[in-house]
């Protein structure tokens, strides 16, 4: 092997070994690689050359101390004369035991396997015997320990998040805060989860539904787990069994009532129309009289006018009933349909569009900032508004504009990640909020928003109806409050609007 080889080896295990790379680290991992080839060198060979020309009971010592440089050995050798004073010596040493013991024994303390016991078998050593082949043995198991140790004792947990620190209370603090994060996440997924459970037109689940957002608020972290989450399904499903049938009941009920309007005009109708024959009776009676038999037809239109009397007055009784029920049914109308108008609310969904509506948007507003506020997790919120509506509502009717939103809002689905939470705003004007993205990532997707919307063939009854959009951006590290970063999203808009329509501001 080449010796430009061997070096670069040199060089990359100190890299790997995050040391500095100083003469005397290089050297020492440069001898390694060459004894790893069965190479030697004159610099590797100097310290051992050195120690040779030592008496034993130096060469004995230097062997304890192991150095691993000529530096180090000068500095043993030097502390070695200072110590000819032999009853300094004899003091040094006792503390140098003294202190050996102390460090072994917090060694022993620390949550390290291999550490441990290996601090327990010196400290027996030291303690019982007085072998200094023994001692000299431990050194090189203490030697081995460190130059084997990886600090990844926590590899298992960087899946959950990236850990910087390096010593044992600084990556306690970590895990600590990446945990409690995760908690605050689980409650937040709680929350959304209840949200979706609440009854939006059956009230029949009510109990049911309270006593699981009691166990699920109790202990949010419970969501993670599949017999929790196939009990979450099952609750949706029969949430969505019961709405259907509660509408269908009163979807019953009106044509029940519209059959019965019916049936009742029917029935004047009727009655009207033999009043008609009897009044057609009487012209004919009078046309009769003049050709004589005036008492003949004086009976005759008597009966008939009592007749007629009679179908007016059980007319008018009818009518006035039918005029009681009429306000009856009516009522119950307007009950049935304030009651659907609230279940609409109550589900935080856009009728028409189907999209979220602006209580949801608001909902969800306020949640996003509770993340920014604690975590200072970055989102932003695009404002989208169709150009020239009421000029579409004006020239096509207002089933085309209706046709326009409901498109538009198809486009803004598809377009949109699952994370991300789209509604309508009011009449025309849409909003998207947008989690972790900042005001680049915004602009991008509200450009993607209005190239769709303008390539987009926006029909009604076989006619192409011309549909631009216009947009603001704006991004919540940006500004000061969630109140500012709606009203700069806004004002962006009306920029937009202000500068020829069918564009993206965010800046």
């Amino acid at each position: 092997m080449k010796l430009e080889q061997i070096v670069a080896r040199a060089i990359k295990s100190l890299k790997e070994a995050h040391k500095e790379i100083t003469p005397e680290e290089f050297q020492r991992a440069f001898c390694k690689e060459m004894k790893k080839e069965g190479l030697t060198h004159e610099e590797c060979d100097k310290l051992n050359k050195f120690i040779s020309r030592l008496d034993e009971g130096y060469q004995k010592l230097v062997k304890g101390y192991a150095p691993k440089s000529m530096d180090e050995l000068v500095q043993f050798l030097i502390s070695q004369v200072n110590r000819l004073n032999p009853t300094e010596a004899s003091e040094y040493l006792a503390a140098q035991s003294i202190l050996l013991l102390k460090v072994l024994k917090a060694v022993k303390q620390l949550r390290h396997k291999e550490a441990a016991k290996l601090a327990s078998t010196t400290l027996d050593k030291i303690e019982n015997t007085k072998n200094t082949e023994l001692l000299l043995t431990l050194a090189k198991s203490w030697d081995s320990l460190t130059a084997n140790y990886k600090p990844n004792e926590f590899a298992a947990f960087e899946k959950y998040t990236l850990l910087k620190g390096y010593f044992l209370e600084e990556v306690a603090n970590e895990l600590k805060l990446a945990f409690e994060k995760n908690i605050q996440n689980f409650d937040d997924l709680a929350l959304v989860v209840l949200d979706g459970l609440k009854p939006s037109f059956t009230k029949q689940m009510q109990k049911e539904l309270e006593l699981f957002a009691k166990k699920v608020l109790n202990e949010p972290t419970m969501i993670s787990q599949k017999r929790v989450q196939s009990e979450i399904k099952s609750l949706v499903a029969k949430r969505i069994y019961l709405d259907n049938k509660e509408i269908k009941q009163k979807i019953s009920e009106i044509d029940g009532m519209v059959t019965r309007c019916y049936a009742k005009i029917s029935g004047i109708t009727d009655a009207n129309v033999s009043g008609a024959q009897k009044v057609g009776s009487i012209k004919k009676l009078i046309e009769e009289s003049r050709e004589g038999d005036f008492e003949a037809v004086k009976v005759k239109l008597s009966a008939l006018v009592a007749a007629l009397d009679n179908d007016i007055s059980g007319a008018l009784t009818a009518l006035k009933e039918e005029h009681a029920q009429m306000v009856a049914m009516q009522q119950k109308i307007k009950s049935l349909e304030s009651e659907l108008e609230s279940a609409k609310e109550e589900a935080g969904i856009d009728f028409l569009t189907k999209l979220a509506n602006r209580k949801v948007i608001d909902e969800e507003l306020e949640h996003f900032e509770g993340l920014f506020l604690r975590f200072k997790d970055n989102y932003s919120v695009v404002f989208f508004d169709i150009d020239y509506f009421k000029k579409i509502n004006d020239t096509y009717g207002h089933m085309a504009g209706d046709v326009v939103l409901t498109s538009f809002a198809q486009i803004l689905k598809k377009k949109s990640r699952d994370m991300d939470i789209v509604g309508r705003f009011g009449g025309e004007e849409f909003i998207a909020i947008l989690p972790k993205t900042d005001i680049e990532g915004a602009r991008t997707y509200a450009e993607s928003i209005r190239v769709a919307v303008e390539k987009t063939k926006f029909i009604y009854k076989e006619t192409r109806i011309e549909v631009t959009v216009s947009a603001g951006c704006a991004e919540r590290k940006s500004t000061k409050s969630l109140k500012e970063l709606i009203k700069t999203s806004d004002e962006r808009l009306y920029k937009a609007k202000q500068n020829g329509r069918n564009r993206v501001f965010w800046a």
